[in-house]
């Protein structure tokens, strides 16, 4: 069956339902269903500008060859020669997102029965998917499954693994939208990031968080809060 067959995307929107209901009796079908969510999840969406000439040239070879999957947009832009073109193929990232839609999902329907997958999923999700520059879709879920995961965990030590793992990504994409005064982003990330760190509460007495990223995530949340109110006071400024 191919990549781009509707049928597929059709097929694997049915398995959160069956794990709802199976529960611990979906769990032998849990690594031939991840093996194929995760190899869906992890797979580059090809994505390229070319200029007129090029895409003059690839059309050609389209016509020849019997077209292909890529999905073609093209766009004029004041000061430069000629259209452009973008080429993506739209089938890859379709069905990464329809992976990933229902990792998430089986992650909040199974729990601690997931934990044998926690860390391949959040190694994957914290290092690349968060961080996606193609489809904010695909940041969303990434970062949303987060905390799911962290209900997923086996037991409090792998609990602790990931928030060490969670912590600089989160970081990472913080001082990235603040950078850009992407306001929205930025209140929606540390929703998540509070979201996570809930699932801490109960720690008491428990070291979970290194001085060091305590002291690093305050401080980027102070300028967080910084950041908003210089930039609310010069909006009112204009008034």
């Amino acid at each position: 069956m191919d990549e781009a067959d509707p049928q597929i995307l059709a097929i694997q929107s049915a398995l959160p339902q069956l794990a709802s209901v199976l529960k611990h009796d979906f769990v032998p079908y849990l690594s031939s269903v991840m093996e194929t969510l995760m190899a869906d999840a992890i797979k580059s969406v090809d994505m390229k500008v070319v200029t007129a000439k090029e895409a003059e040239l690839e059309n050609a070879d389209d016509d020849e060859s019997g077209g292909n999957e890529m999905k073609k947009m093209t766009l004029s832009i004041r000061g430069v020669e000629g259209p452009l073109q973008i080429h993506m193929n739209t089938a890859v990232l379709e069905n990464k997102i329809s992976a990933l839609t229902i990792i998430k999902s089986l992650a909040h329907t199974l729990g601690p029965l997931m934990s044998d997958y926690v860390d391949t999923i959040a190694n994957l999700f914290v290092t690349e998917l968060m961080h996606n520059q193609i489809s904010s879709h695909i940041r969303k879920i990434a970062t949303k499954t987060l905390s799911l995961l962290l209900m997923s965990a086996k037991d409090r030590e792998q609990m602790k693994k990931l928030m060490v793992l969670y912590l600089p990504g989160f970081a990472s994409s913080l001082k990235v939208y603040l950078e850009r005064l992407d306001f929205n982003t930025t209140k929606w990330l540390t929703l998540e990031l509070s979201r996570c760190v809930k699932h801490f509460y109960n720690f008491k007495n428990e070291l979970w968080l290194s001085d060091q990223y305590a002291i690093e995530m305050l401080d980027l949340l102070s300028k967080i809060v910084e950041t908003v109110q210089l930039d609310k006071a010069e909006r009112l400024s204009q008034f």
